[in-house]
């Protein structure tokens, strides 16, 4: 399973949320054709799988919800691994949507 949401200002980039944890930033407006990995962030605990994501309206950070039933925020503003900036927990089970106000 994975999830996948557009960036909501830059035409052609998504981010892949997977069920082992990875996190991908991809470009699929590449001229080449390819799917090139902008920048990427693994959960500290790989078993949990990604069940939902969502970039910030500016851009600067995606959210994630786990099956673990934890949000965390990463960083998507500088170089190719995504910093996890907060975890937020509390939640009983696996996150099925979010969104930033």
């Amino acid at each position: 399973a994975c999830s996948v949401v557009w960036a909501p200002l830059s035409p052609g980039k998504l981010v892949v949320g997977l069920a082992s944890g990875m996190l991908h930033v991809l470009d699929v407006a590449s001229p080449d054709g390819t799917l090139p990995t902008l920048m990427m962030a693994t959960a500290p605990i790989p078993a949990e799988e990604v069940t939902c994501v969502r970039f910030s309206p500016d851009e600067k950070r995606v959210a994630a919800g786990f099956s673990s039933g934890d949000i965390r925020l990463f960083d998507a503003e500088k170089g190719a691994t995504m910093r996890l900036i907060a975890t937020m927990p509390g939640h009983s089970a696996a996150v099925s949507a979010l969104d930033f106000s």
